[in-house]
């Protein structure tokens, strides 16, 4: 696996309508400025952040595409950097809950 790019990750044919648009290196600020108000991400320095995004890759969707639903697989993170989105609301079904 090459540095930056994640194994069946988005545009990595398991979503072909993610257009990978640069390193997140690009993106350092606009990333640091999202997740250093996140308690989870409270210890990282901005250099921290900096190192961290040089293994992230940034891609673009296009509009009405969807990018995740619930109970995919997968192991990689995303950071929406900006969007307009919708989160549907479901329906609680009794098979959910067992």
């Amino acid at each position: 696996m090459a540095q930056g790019r994640i194994e069946g990750g988005p545009g990595q044919g398991r979503l072909p309508q993610f257009q990978r648009i640069g390193n997140g290196t690009a993106f350092a600020d606009q990333i640091f400025g999202l997740v250093g108000r996140s308690l989870f991400f409270a210890e990282f320095s901005r250099e921290d952040i900096s190192i961290l995004t040089s293994y992230m890759d940034v891609y673009r969707v296009q509009r009405d595409k969807i990018i995740i639903r619930e109970k995919d697989g997968g192991d990689y993170v995303l950071l929406v950097i900006e969007a307009l989105w919708t989160l549907p609301r479901r329906a609680c079904a009794a098979s959910d809950s067992t």
